[in-house]
């Protein structure tokens, strides 16, 4: 939270690789609670070819900015 503001963000956590897209710069990611979603991950940010299926990860998310919908890594690294 910023100025008192509400973080909209998803909370932080591990989670399990599903699959990565490197054209997209997406990797899917399964919850502990079995849901599933798309992070987009800059690649200033993690370079998605080190990632495969299985592999956990932690993940911190971006706050959505209004420009875009879409959910973002802010940070992303694995976890053994």
């Amino acid at each position: 939270m910023q100025g008192g503001g509400i973080n909209y963000a998803p909370q932080p956590g591990v989670f399990v690789v599903v699959s990565t897209d490197s054209y997209a710069q997406t990797v899917r990611l399964r919850g502990a609670d079995g849901k599933t979603a798309d992070v987009y991950v800059n690649s200033n940010i993690y370079d998605l070819s080190k990632l495969n299926p299985g592999d956990r990860v932690q993940v911190n998310f971006l706050e959505p900015d209004g420009l875009s919908n879409k959910l973002a890594a802010a940070n992303i690294w694995p976890v053994k």
